[in-house]
């Protein structure tokens, strides 16, 4: 079986991110995680849904902020929603991007 290593928080949505909220963070310094799929699973709506869910949460732990409360700071949801936008463009899987286009929330 053939995996696959996805860059999530794609890079540069990240420190676009943490760049508006802490100032000066460069591209090699910005945080990254990296999320592994088998393309074989994006062959099944339940595959796809899951790699969806897996690069949500990795956005939202490369791109968290202190708990100060309730809501979300904007800056930290443009970049987690960058981030997403940023894995689902590098995988080229049309199931996926449709599922991102019409669902994504986050914050």
């Amino acid at each position: 079986m053939i995996k696959k290593t996805l860059l999530v928080a794609a890079v540069a949505a990240a420190s676009i991110g943490f760049t508006a909220a802490a100032g000066a963070q460069s591209d090699a310094s910005a945080r990254k995680l990296v999320v592994r799929y088998s393309p074989a699973s994006l062959s099944t709506e339940q595959g796809v849904r899951q790699l969806y869910g897996r690069l949500i949460s990795a956005a939202e732990k490369v791109c968290e902020e202190p708990q100060l409360g309730r809501v979300t700071n904007p800056t930290v949801i443009t970049c987690r929603k960058q981030a997403v936008a940023g894995a689902v463009a590098q995988i080229h899987n049309s199931r996926l991007a449709d599922l991102s286009a019409g669902y994504y929330k986050i914050g």
